[in-house]
């Protein structure tokens, strides 16, 4: 299962919704369309700057539907000015990668169950695609969405925005910083006292744009939506390791605003993945768990470790040209790993492949050839994944000459480890699925006796 490209978290698993759960009704027909369609008409007669088109207004109130009160509304900062809306709501929406973002949160913390257009989308400067400057217009743009939004009378709303304002309201209202708010906080408005939750969060264009290189703000991300959308359901319910998640991207977010150059903290984020890759892998004996008994032990290794998370961010930095152009590091770093992977695997002394042209760094018909020997079926299971990442990755690899030289695709090295990180995840969820289900029949078993 992947959100953003990437592996979702199987711990996600307890907050998403079934089909048979009930989802929360909006009955009463809201203004809020009414209040943002006054305001962008207003624009449409303008013949100077400010000139709103008749595209650019049907898309803002497509966004704000539907036309009913409650529910969560996702609030964003304001339109992209490089967005074209002559091609319609569905084509534009597909084209930007925020709203494909967010697109894809919503599917996935909803269980498929919504989607855009089930869940107003805001924009805390309606209709105007400039930063904020603090004129009159900008002004009366963010008070004509405090408006559309006080109308709405959320349940939940999740602040994807930070901006410059004159209005202390909108400062408490948007978003605190990347991983600093882990804290629901109940609001109220002014005029109504209307009370609603409001859910710090950032905008999805920094991790799947700015920050893209580093898969840590797209798994908070999906965290914020599933935490939007629980709360929402009245389902939410906090864990240590959400806090952890919070704290490690605070952190990262405040050391990217740094001056070392970009390209040099994408080489380091690199190599320390790989580093940790590798002490992982020999915590765990290369994936022989024969010292651990039982599913629990298994998948609590497994994730402890963290390394599905590792192999995601190794996927991740090969698909950056940064990386991938940056000389012979990226290469000897996997060369090093798939080297010592094959040397622990008690294979013996492996046969180098030495055949110009022909692929594989070694024999690979003794990849083929080697298959887990495990009884128990979750080791079995994690020891396969690793052995079809060994095998991918070997295939990766073209012997150029007979002296051990090589050449390799970075490409599909970055699809093996997404491969890898994913089926962890899948099969670290199925497992607490068995241990729900079992913990279930164990309370009907004490029920009945």
């Amino acid at each position: 299962m992947r959100c953003l490209g990437i592996p979702v978290d199987h711990r996600l698993r307890g907050l998403r919704r079934t089909p048979g759960e009930q989802q929360p009704t909006q009955d009463s027909t809201s203004e809020h369309i009414r209040i943002l369609s006054e305001f962008g008409r207003s624009l449409t007669d303008k013949n100077d700057d400010d000139f709103l088109s008749a595209h650019e207004l049907d898309f803002g109130l497509e966004l704000a539907r539907p036309e009913c009160t409650g529910g969560l509304v996702i609030v964003l900062y304001r339109p992209d000015p490089s967005q074209d809306y002559s091609e319609g709501y569905v084509a534009e929406e597909a084209r930007c990668r925020t709203l494909a973002a967010v697109k894809d949160l919503i599917s996935n913390a909803t269980n498929g169950m919504m989607d855009t257009d089930a869940i107003t989308i805001l924009d805390s400067m309606a209709f105007i695609s400039e930063d904020y400057d603090g004129s009159v217009l900008h002004v009366q743009a963010q008070k004509t969405f405090l408006r559309a939004l006080e109308a709405k009378r959320p349940d939940v709303v999740l602040s994807c925005f930070r901006t410059k304002t004159k209005i202390k309201f909108m400062k408490d209202l948007q978003g605190q910083g990347i991983g600093k708010d882990n804290h629901l906080v109940r609001m109220t408005f002014p005029a109504t006292a209307q009370e609603f939750q409001r859910i710090s969060a950032f905008h999805p264009s920094y991790a799947v744009n700015r920050m893209a290189f580093d898969p840590c703000f797209r798994h908070l991300l999906m965290l914020q939506f599933h935490q939007a959308v629980s709360v929402c359901w009245g389902m939410w319910e906090h864990k240590l390791w959400m806090a952890h998640l919070r704290a490690c991207c605070a952190e990262k977010a405040w050391l990217y605003k740094g001056p070392l150059f970009m390209q040099v903290r994408k080489l380091s984020n690199f190599v320390h993945a790989f580093e940790d890759l590798e002490d992982s892998l020999k915590e765990v004996r290369y994936f022989r768990l024969e010292d651990c008994t039982g599913i629990r032990d298994a998948g609590r290794v497994i994730c402890d470790r963290g390394i599905s998370s590792t192999a995601c961010e190794i996927s991740v930095l090969l698909q950056d040209d940064g990386i991938t152009k940056s000389g012979e590091l990226p290469f000897e770093l996997m060369k090093r790993t798939l080297h010592d992977a094959l040397s622990c695997l008690g294979m013996g002394q492996f046969l180098l492949n030495t055949e110009a042209a022909k692929a594989g760094y070694c024999d690979h018909l003794q990849l083929v050839d080697k298959a887990p020997h495990f009884k128990e079926p979750h080791m079995k299971a994690f020891h396969e994944m690793f052995l079809t990442l060994l095998r991918q990755l070997n295939l990766t690899f073209t012997a150029t000459d007979g002296d051990g030289r090589y050449t390799c695709e970075f490409q599909p090295q970055g699809e093996a480890f997404l491969r890898f990180s994913e089926s962890i995840e899948n099969h670290l969820r199925m497992i607490e699925g068995l241990r729900e289900e079992t913990s279930l029949t164990q309370r009907m078993e004490r029920i009945c006796l």
